[in-house]
Parts: C-alpha cells; sequence; structure tokens
C-alpha cells in the first residue's frame, strides 16, 4: 500500500512539472486599475496584462470581499478588458478575492486546477488573519510576513517578492514566515505556491492536481 501511495504521488509530481512552466511567471493581484478603483488582474510581474477576449476568459468571476468590519462584506465582480474590475472597493480597505482557472494539460488526460488567491493590505503595518485557503498576511511587524494554507501556517514554502527595482526569491522558515527588506517607497508584490495531490473537475474536465496561487500587494508611502 505505501509502495502503491508514493507511485501515486510520484506521477502527480511529474505531472506537476510538466504543467507548471506555463503559469510559472504569472500570478493574480490585486491592484489600483484607475483613479480610486480597485481591480483583480492576471499578469506577469513585469506588468504584461492578460486581456479579454483572450486569457483572462479562462478564468470564473471572482469571489471578492472585505475585511474592514467583523462580518466580511461581499464585493460586485465585473469581467472588464483587462481586469475584474472590485466595485465600490478602495485602496484604504483590505480586500481578498479567489477565481479558478481552466483546467490545464493535454486532451482526455487528466491535468492541473490552478485555483488564484489575492489580497490588497493598504499597508503591512496592522497584522492580519488568514481568510483564503492560501493567504500571505502581513503580521504587523516592518518587512514581514506570513503564509497560511487552510488556516495553518505554512512552513518552507517559496515565495517571490517583486518592487520596482528587483525581483528577490524567498523561503518561509518553518513557521511560514517571511521576512525582507521593503522601506523604500512604492508597490510591493508577493507572491507564493503550493501543490496538493488533490484531484477532482472543473468544468468537466478531471484534474489530477490542485495548485494553489497566492499573492499580498501592499503600497508603501514615503
Amino acid at each position: 500500500m505505501k509502495a502503491l501511495q508514493l507511485l501515486r504521488r510520484s506521477a502527480a509530481f511529474v505531472l506537476l512539472s510538466l504543467l507548471m512552466p506555463r503559469l510559472m511567471a504569472h500570478a493574480v493581484w490585486i491592484e489600483p486599475v484607475a483613479e480610486g478603483v480597485m481591480g483583480l488582474r492576471f499578469a506577469e510581474p513585469d506588468g504584461k496584462v492578460e486581456k479579454s477576449p483572450g486569457r483572462l476568459d479562462a478564468f470564473t468571476l471572482p469571489v471578492a470581499h472585505t475585511l474592514d468590519k467583523a462580518v466580511p462584506a461581499a464585493v460586485e465582480v465585473t469581467r472588464k478588458t483587462d481586469h475584474f474590475l472590485l466595485a465600490g472597493t478602495t485602496a484604504a480597505q483590505v480586500i481578498c478575492a479567489q477565481t479558478t482557472h481552466a483546467v490545464m494539460g493535454k486532451e482526455g488526460e487528466p491535468g492541473r486546477l490552478p485555483v488564484w488567491y489575492a489580497r490588497w493590505q493598504a499597508s503591512l503595518e496592522v497584522a492580519a488573519a488568514p481568510s483564503l485557503t492560501l493567504d500571505i498576511v502581513p503580521t504587523g511587524k516592518p518587512g514581514e510576513a506570513r503564509v497560511y494554507f487552510r488556516g495553518q501556517p505554512l512552513g518552507g514554502v517559496k515565495a517571490m517578492l517583486y518592487t520596482a527595482s528587483a525581483d528577490i526569491e524567498l523561503t518561509a522558515d518553518a513557521d511560514g514566515f517571511l521576512r525582507f527588506e521593503a522601506a523604500k517607497a512604492g508597490q510591493y508584490l508577493l507572491t507564493t505556491r503550493h501543490v496538493e495531490t488533490l484531484a477532482g473537475f472543473h468544468a468537466g474536465k478531471a484534474s489530477a492536481v490542485t495548485s494553489h496561487g497566492a499573492s499580498l500587494v501592499w503600497k508603501l508611502e514615503k
């Protein structure tokens, strides 16, 4: 039985290695899309934004909420040309969103189901609790965030910090903490990925593994 379980896990990770490169450079995140308006983008960190018609249409309509009060408040979401508009939200709020990409892989074979989560924080100065399946949350300390998966700290996971001047690879410690330098003014994007051998179906297509991608964006004013 153990040998069979190991074989299944090995096969799943081989499948994952073949499917991951197509979206490795991409991320889903929340940012200002116009004056006073927030939106969810699917893009490469270098600024290449996916559009509709096009790859943006491979996503389900995101589910989003704000966390400014004790009870999360639902946000109306609308698909636009190069983003999903998060109606009524502002940069002063804490905003979270989730969306699912179409199953990726060869036709007729189980593929990979990418699920994406995004969080916007006005700053890192206020500690937060997780509210997404895979979540990167600020701890309230400068240059520190923590990764959670299903409400539990996720240690050892790789992450990327994108700034205006550099792309920095990070590794969470055993308790899920990420530590970094973030002293210059500007917008920061922090991303991570986690994969589980969770099979299922989405829109009638089978998947052998589920990949979770999360982002945290904040803006540092000076």
